[in-house]
């Protein structure tokens, strides 16, 4: 069947029915596209349809790879070119992801790269992470089992597990999608070192301007842009965030690996916290409460049971398979907590343009009050930056931004008494 444009209801029944096993058995199929405005979806770069059978209710997704950025073409429209070979890094890393830790991965099932389609499967009665966040729920299995997937992933797929003409296949065959490109524009030129044209909370705009052409700023975002283009450390996610993580009460379920390819291993850290962190500032924009207040405890909490349980588990399983001495262990994670917190930095900035906006902040429909928040970040990756080196855990990260948090919001406080009197 040959596919022009992007499958709709009927032309995707039509494409199940003509092109694939699917369902074969199924009497009657339904097809439903999926809104990527709502809570339970995000779909920047692919056109998503649920398929599944009337009688048994048995559904699958179907993927459909799209060549831009669908947010950029809606909100400025502008086409950011997306590699459409991300179809094989998707099919292969969750085939590879689903051996190395079966409880947390989707199944795939089916890949036609000719018309950039994969058909995976359903994942019922789990909810978004970046949706429960928002609700402001907890779920206590969250950093442990997250920071298992993670270092499974990372460990089996590094060189400290996986002979050297192995690792380097891997290394080449993930490569050809050029993912590690697109994040370059998107987090590092696109987003601080070349980024006069982003649109930008107007609010914010002189902000903005001031973060980008800071020295220190500039020097420390090429240093860690020169790590991430360069360290082929370990088979990422590639795009870990709160949107690409389902959860219930019993467990999570990783999915969306389309960017996955090798890098170092703390980019996935980098990009999940990342937006732990902007799920804490967006409440900075909301009135005061109590459970606002002990909500943020919730998500430093967080940040840091996520990177020690990581710790944990990265530690045993080197210790395990490589015999390597507390002393290398140290020194292993004292650099991955300065790239960490470098890459943090440099995300949290990208997801304050309109562009490319999270949905933490897009639900703020005042600009002045999602300003306080944006403001917040802009401040808060400048200290990230500057003092990317000096700090010697995840509490002292957590330190910082809670203590940086009641300083900015009482200078807040004092700026508009001032505004109010004069």
């Amino acid at each position: 069947m040959e596919i022009d444009g992007f499958l709709d209801e009927k032309t995707a029944l039509k494409y199940i029915k003509e092109e694939t096993e699917i369902l074969s058995d199924a009497e009657k199929i339904n097809v439903k596209i999926m809104d990527s405005n709502s809570l339970s979806f995000d779909g920047l770069a692919n056109n998503l349809l649920v398929i599944g059978d009337e009688n048994t209710k048995k559904r699958f997704i179907l993927k459909q790879m799209l060549p831009y950025v669908r947010a950029a073409i809606q909100e400025s429209d502008l086409k950011i070119s997306l590699p459409e070979e991300r179809i094989y890094s998707e099919y292969c890393s969750l085939k590879l992801f689903k051996g190395i830790c079966p409880d947390y991965v989707a199944e795939a099932y089916f890949l036609d790269a000719e018309n950039n389609i994969i058909i995976f499967e359903y994942i019922d009665d789990m909810e978004l992470l970046r949706s429960e966040f928002i609700r402001q729920n907890r779920h206590e299995h969250l950093a442990e089992q997250i920071a298992i997937f993670l270092a499974r992933i990372h460990f089996f797929t590094s060189g400290f597990f996986l002979d050297k003409k192995t690792l380097k296949d891997l290394q080449d065959f993930f490569a050809k999608s050029d993912s590690v490109k697109s994040w370059d524009k998107f987090i590092f030129t696109g987003s601080i070192l070349e980024a006069e044209d982003k649109q930008m909370n107007p609010y914010l705009e002189e902000k903005i301007t001031e973060f980008r052409e800071d020295e220190i700023v500039r020097e420390k975002v090429k240093e860690i842009r020169a790590i991430f283009m360069n360290k082929k450390e370990s088979l990422t996610h590639g795009d870990f965030h709160t949107s690409n993580i389902f959860i219930n009460k019993e467990k999570i379920m990783a999915f969306d690996t389309e960017y996955s390819n090798y890098t170092p291993a703390s980019f996935d850290l980098g990009r999940l916290l990342a937006n732990v962190i902007l799920n804490y500032a967006s409440l900075i924009s909301k009135d005061y409460s109590q459970d606002k207040k002990e909500y943020q405890v919730y998500l430093l909490n967080l940040i840091e049971a996520i990177f020690n349980h990581y710790q944990k588990e990265y530690s045993k399983l080197l210790k395990k398979h490589c015999n390597y001495g507390q002393q290398y262990l140290d020194d292993y994670f004292d650099n991955y907590l300065f790239e960490l917190i470098s890459l943090i930095a440099c995300t949290i900035i990208t997801r304050i343009y309109d562009g490319g906006i999270c949905l933490d902040f897009a639900l703020i429909e005042d600009l002045k009050k999602r300003a306080l928040g944006q403001e917040f970040i802009i401040d808060l990756a400048k200290i990230l930056l500057e003092k990317n080196k000096e700090f010697k855990n995840i509490e002292a990260v957590t330190e910082c931004i809670s203590n940086f948090a009641v300083e900015f919001q009482l200078t807040k406080i004092v700026e508009n008494t001032l505004a109010e009197i004069t």
